[in-house]
């Protein structure tokens, strides 16, 4: 698993604690964590030693770009929740893993998808084509 995907689990899981009150992580405890987290935590153990350093240097690296903020929690935990900037860099992953489904059959329609952005969103131009 790449750079990317590793820091795209990460922003996701954070994501999706985050409707819970947050990531939270015992730093004690090898790394574990409760409710709906397991999945995250039980792959984080299963990581070899290389790859649980890895991990943990990604969730530095985004908490130096500020895309996550940690702060302690108590009793050994350290809570993790996504910053504006890493809300923003999660709609980015979720647009770009998004995929339609082809249906088994044609239906024998055409359809034409057209667009008009102005000048003043040109970033957002670039992205759609």
């Amino acid at each position: 698993m790449d750079k990317g995907e590793v820091s795209k689990k990460i922003i996701f899981a954070i994501a999706a604690a985050n409707s819970a009150g947050g990531l939270s992580i015992d730093m004690a405890n090898n790394g574990t964590s409760g409710g709906s987290l397991k999945p995250f935590a039980k792959w984080y153990r299963n990581q070899d030693k290389y790859g649980r350093y890895r991990i943990r240097k990604i969730f530095a690296k985004l908490r130096k770009g500020g895309f996550i903020e940690a702060r302690p929690a108590g009793d050994g935990r350290v809570k993790f929740t996504l910053t504006e900037s890493g809300q923003s860099l999660n709609l980015k992953y979720q647009i770009t893993d998004l995929k339609i489904d082809r249906p088994r059959r044609w239906d024998r329609k055409w359809r034409l998808i057209s667009f008009d952005l102005p000048e003043e969103c040109k970033e957002a131009r670039y992205f759609l084509s």
